[in-house]
């Protein structure tokens, strides 16, 4: 019996460890992992109906130069936007200063004090390499994430005066990928995937377990996300499917305005196929078998 149960622990662990090591090999190129590629001058990509009080944007970009203080010069104007709802969510590069920025509407319950406040990142030096993005709102802090790491934290209720209730004031709840929502010429230039609007404030564990693969089948059927666009489709699409359950798919910026499908996408995995997990099973079983018998055969 002791035999059988160290055969059966030894087929246990390889089928755990073998799609493990797949996954953690797996090419972030595969056939079908895509992104889309922003000229810099006016394109963009149109959403609709983006708001909440809470929300958690998640999104991978890679610049087409380097930013950093000067890159204005290379890339001839002074902002590159990379997403906005409104005038209220605003998320873009400072090629003058190299610079995230974050910036929100806000407005208060009982003084009426409407202002925009903005925030910068840390300072970094942005190579022409991925990297995940994922800004936060809770109600009181905003919070941006990159690669998964803290890096900036912003009390918003410092600003509000008489200490005041404060909400995002949604003059339009249209969005934007890859310029500002009234101006295409603040436009960013390279690549983005990965796109993901959620109305509620995701954790850090949620965002450190997520950001490099494609969400499952649980965290698309949540009612909390209601943008969830891979930018996968291809050639030829004019449009971005919505993996949410809110189905709204994202039009790309009609002509000159259309950024261009790259058959290079993001280093995330895919959903690992439950199809081969029966297979894997088996392989590990007899694997099992094999080193057992040379184990107990010196």
């Amino acid at each position: 019996m002791s035999r059988l149960k160290e055969c059966i622990s030894i087929s246990l662990f390889l089928s755990l460890m073998i799609p493990l090591i797949i996954v953690g090999h797996v090419n972030a190129n595969y056939p079908g992992n895509l992104s889309l590629e922003f000229d810099g001058v006016d394109d963009y990509i149109g959403c609709s109906e983006l708001n909440a009080q809470q929300f958690t944007i998640e999104f991978w970009v890679q610049p087409k130069y380097r930013i950093e203080a000067g890159s204005n010069s290379v890339y001839q104007h002074e902002r590159g936007f990379l997403i906005s709802i409104g005038t209220t969510i605003l998320g873009y590069f400072n090629y003058t200063s190299g610079d995230l920025h974050l910036d929100l509407y806000i407005d208060t319950v009982y003084s009426g004090y409407p202002k925009y406040v903005s925030y910068a990142g840390s300072k970094h030096v942005w190579e022409p390499l991925w990297y995940h993005i994922a800004i936060v709102h809770d109600g009181s802090t905003l919070t941006c994430y990159v690669n998964a790491t803290v890096d900036l934290v912003a009390n918003i209720r410092q600003v509000i005066p008489y200490n005041d209730v404060y909400y995002l004031e949604y003059y339009s709840t249209a969005g934007r990928i890859g310029t500002a929502i009234n101006d295409t010429s603040l436009a960013f230039g390279g690549l983005i995937d990965e796109v993901r609007y959620w109305n509620i404030s995701r954790s850090p564990t949620e965002i450190t377990q997520a950001f490099n693969r494609i969400l499952n089948a649980t965290e698309i059927s949540s009612p909390n996300l209601v943008g969830y666009w891979r930018l996968d489709d291809g050639l030829g699409a004019t449009s971005c499917n919505d993996y949410s359950l809110r189905n709204a798919d994202a039009q790309l910026g009609g002509s000159p305005s259309t950024p261009l499908w790259r058959d290079i996408g993001a280093p995330i995995i895919p959903e690992f196929p439950s199809f081969l997990i029966l297979p894997l099973f088996m392989l590990a079983t007899l694997l099992a078998v094999i080193v057992y018998r040379r184990k107990h055969s010196m």
